[in-house]
């Protein structure tokens, strides 16, 4: 009998001991497992925020180097055949795209030198690092956002560019329509159909109608700047200056047109014209979609990083 009380006695001791083990082991497994989950998170975290922005180097780095080259281009360009080339639409849009990206390089490499977002006290996210967010679970992926500022879908919070932001905001804008127009004009209609049969490519002439254009989708791919279709406007004033332009000169001074179809001379004319005009918008909207795709892409992967995340 007193064998049994002992026992009896003892039992609730072993019984919290093993209990206090057990807990102990159960702790250090959910510790390790929690580490492992802390750690898995900060890496889909990382790819999450990867897969939304690139790195501001790698585009800085980008424009640069696309400056650099472009550069060259022109300058070889009106050191092999004069200064009479800045006449021609393709030119004067390949300056402007060189334009545009030694302004963009500029303000990556201020905003990468400062570690700030801000110049002239107004921030400059939406041009530069871009006021796109994908969006959450349950949220629409339009990234879209009216012209007075206000979002219509996406909830994210739109910042006000400074003056040269909307600057470099404005010359993407045109640079995407002229580039297009420029390039197809000369690749399906100048080239197959208005050359004369002894004419021969050189190396100016493909390059001046192709490298702006790879360079210009890689920057789309790069950077986060909202593409509005109401901002064709640019897209047209910029042609249309270059028309007025090529009208003055000739009504002053006895000229060659650097477009045959800008011969106002020829019974054609005005359907050459029309033609051109209408052209604008196959192109301003060619690139509007490219830009539309680029972010449905990062929509996608945005979702399937949330989906991972939640399950853990």
């Amino acid at each position: 009998m007193q064998q049994t009380a002992s026992r009896l006695q003892s039992s609730p001791d072993s019984t919290n001991a093993e209990d206090l083990a057990r807990l102990t082991r159960d702790r250090k497994q959910s510790g390790r497992r929690g580490v492992l989950i802390v750690k898995q998170r900060r890496r889909l975290t990382t790819e999450h925020r990867s897969s939304r922005r690139p790195d501001a180097r790698g585009r800085a780095g980008f424009r640069v180097f696309g400056f650099v080259v472009l550069l060259g281009l022109i300058s070889g360009n009106a050191i092999a055949e004069g200064s009479s080339i800045f006449i021609f639409y393709t030119q004067l849009t390949f300056i402007l795209v060189t334009i545009y990206f030694g302004l963009g390089a500029l303000l990556s490499i201020y905003r990468y030198k400062s570690g700030e977002n801000c110049l002239n006290g107004v921030s400059t996210v939406d041009e530069e690092l871009g006021s796109y967010r994908p969006p959450r679970n349950g949220e629409n992926s339009n990234v879209f956002k009216s012209s007075n500022g206000h979002e219509r879908h996406n909830t994210s919070t739109r910042q006000v560019a400074s003056t040269m932001g909307y600057i470099h905001q404005a010359l993407f804008q045109t640079c995407a329509g002229a580039v297009l127009l420029t390039d197809g004009v000369f690749w399906f209609i100048i080239y197959p159909f208005l050359t004369s049969k002894d004419f021969s490519l050189n190396f100016f002439i493909v390059v001046m109608h192709s490298v702006n254009a790879v360079f210009l989708l890689g920057e789309t791919f790069l950077n986060s700047l909202r593409f509005p279709l109401f901002r064709i406007s640019y897209f047209v004033v910029w042609t249309g200056v270059f028309v007025l332009f090529q009208w003055i000169v000739h009504a002053c001074v006895s000229f060659w047109w650097p477009y045959p179809f800008l011969d106002l001379s020829s019974p054609y004319a005005p359907l050459w014209y029309a033609a051109v005009g209408l052209m604008h918008l196959p192109c301003f909207g060619l690139f509007a979609l490219i830009v539309k795709l680029k972010y449905l892409w990062l929509s996608n992967v945005s979702q399937m990083n949330h989906i991972v995340l939640d399950s853990i």
